[in-house]
């Protein structure tokens, strides 16, 4: 039997792949209409791009044949009639100035309205959308033709109603031939030009006519390719997702719970690809569950008969043990009473030292009083000391002033002579006495100084007495405390060595108990036998069962 150990309990999962495919793959999370719609969606856009780029290129051609009626053709027309009426005009000439007699005659009148034709059909010809080198032959061509009808006119026809031909002819051949030709070589560059700009539209027309079917045909095959494989993938990605909830379908009704179809688009088949998957996951679940608890129901009802067995045998033990283990209680109970006299005693002497202690600590606080006392009296002796250098120091001022009082006295008794004999011995004995008394103050102030320096080695001294006795008291005082507290866990230990006492007697009586409930239990033990017996087999039939799924 194989066990497969990913269950459906994945949702999380497949959350996850639901988000993953919502940003890479929209198209397969279509419905299924829209799939199918979408090919004839494509081939419509395609259909209406086709017409669109026809429509387009058909306006296009209707400008193009609108450029060659205004450009080209409408210019060849009146070119050709400016051509008609030049060579009427010609011929009517001719005309004029060979068989008409005045300007009365019809020959005459028709030369005249020849010239008038001919200038409407210039200046019409004038009127097109002309490039700047027709414009130019065009101008060439009017001043030939003005030049022309002027001569004519005002030349060759009143030679001719006069009959003068020796004339006549050279004004012919040597002026108006060489203006006829002009104008006759003017309309023909004319013409040309004209030429070339129909051929030019009808060339630009043929390239437009032969891009719009191009364009047409290579949209309608893009178009027709991208509808037929749209409708190809749809196809196939239906029926490969068919196909795969089909296989997941048939496993299962042949007990295969193993497979799962694995369909992550978003439409009809999507939805229920992962309600199958989600079925079939459940069913993997219940039946893994029921497989599991068979095997336990099973190996429960084998160890229920190994522990009945263990019980059956431990019972017989602790009825056994019951009667040790009481003998011993009663063994720990006279113990337990002789630990609780010693108890006792040994709180009574607890109790001593927590009083002497107390006494030591306030002994040791007294101490520390009187060191401070005595550091005081030093300061103050110190202090006293300075005051006597002061007047030390008053009183070497007042020799040193002694001593030159006496030392000018001294010189004031030798300017005196024999008169100030007696005052100059005076004098001497005083400075003696000022310098002696100075010595003295000398004297003082180092005794008072040495005195100064031992006072504060004493209050130094004495301080440290004071730090020694004070952590006296602190030991004192945390000796007292932890005597205090030994003396109440002795009391509390004395408590609870009365409660075991009384704990091992109830602990005596419990034992005689469990005997009794030990023959109980062997009684007992037969029935739950034959009930793990009776729960092995079921379990057996169980996994049987169970053993026919693949999951």
């Amino acid at each position: 039997m194989e066990r497969n150990d990913y269950t459906i309990g994945s949702n999380g999962r497949m959350g996850t792949d639901t988000a993953r495919r919502g940003r890479t793959n929209w198209f397969a999370d279509r419905s299924l209409t829209t799939k199918l719609l979408a090919s004839v969606l494509v081939a419509c856009l395609t259909t209406g791009v086709v017409l669109a780029v026809a429509l387009v290129r058909m306006a296009s051609l209707r400008d193009s044949a609108q450029q060659i009626q205004t450009q080209a053709i409408t210019p060849m027309l009146h070119i050709t009639e400016i051509r008609r009426a030049y060579l009427q005009a010609r011929i009517d000439s001719l005309a004029d100035q060979t068989l008409a007699a005045d300007a009365s005659s019809a020959e005459h009148q028709a030369w005249l309205k020849d010239i008038a034709t001919m200038n409407d059909a210039i200046a019409t010809y004038g009127k097109n959308d002309l490039t700047a080198s027709e414009r130019a032959t065009l101008a060439e061509l009017t001043t030939a033709w003005n030049s022309f009808q002027d001569i004519v006119t005002n030349q060759l026809i009143p030679l001719g109603w006069a009959g003068k031909k020796s004339e006549w002819m050279p004004i012919r051949s040597e002026k108006v031939k060489p203006l006829s030709a002009q104008v006759q070589t003017n309309l023909d560059k004319l013409i040309a030009s004209s030429q070339a700009r129909v051929t030019d539209q009808m060339n630009r027309n043929a390239d437009d006519y032969s891009t719009a079917s191009t364009t047409v045909i290579v949209t309608a095959i893009i178009g027709v390719v991208l509808a037929v494989l749209l409708a190809i993938i749809t196809v196939r990605w239906i029926i490969a997702n068919v196909r795969k909830v089909s296989t997941v379908v048939d496993r299962l009704a042949e007990g295969d719970l193993t497979r799962s179809a694995d369909v992550t688009a978003g439409d009809e088949l999507g939805q229920m690809a992962r309600g199958l998957d989600t079925a079939t996951g459940r069913l993997r679940e219940m039946i893994g569950a029921v497989a599991g608890n068979a095997h336990t129901l099973a190996g429960s009802g084998e160890e229920l008969t190994a522990v009945s067995q263990q019980i059956a045998a431990s019972s017989e033990e602790t009825s056994v043990q019951a009667s040790v283990v009481s003998e011993a209680a009663d063994h720990i109970s006279r113990n337990i009473q002789t630990l609780a006299s010693g108890a006792e005693q040994m709180g009574a002497s607890i109790e001593e030292i927590s009083s002497n202690a107390t006494e030591a600590a306030r002994v040791a606080q007294e101490a520390v009083e009187a060191a401070a006392t005595a550091s005081t009296t030093i300061n103050q002796l110190g202090t006293s000391s300075a005051e006597i250098g002061n007047v030390i120091k008053l009183i070497t001022s007042i020799a040193e002033q002694t001593n030159l009082l006496a030392l000018n006295a001294t010189i004031e008794a030798a300017r005196a002579g024999e008169a100030g004999k007696g005052f100059a011995v005076v004098a001497s004995e005083v400075k003696d006495l000022a310098q002696e008394t100075a010595r003295a103050t000398e004297d003082i102030a180092r005794r008072v100084h040495v005195i100064q320096g031992d006072a504060g080695h004493a209050v130094d001294a004495i301080s440290r007495i004071g730090e020694v006795i004070g952590r006296i008291n602190d030991y004192s005082t945390m000796i007292a405390s932890a005597v205090e507290e030994q003396s109440a866990t002795t009391s509390e230990m004395v408590r609870n060595v009365a409660e075991a006492s009384s704990g091992a007697a109830d602990i005596a009586g419990n034992i005689t108990g469990v005997a009794a409930a030990a023959e109980s239990t062997n009684a007992g033990i037969a029935d739950t036998n034959r009930a793990a017996a009776e729960l092995a087999r079921m379990g057996g039939e169980l996994q049987e069962m169970v053993g026919r799924f693949k999951y």
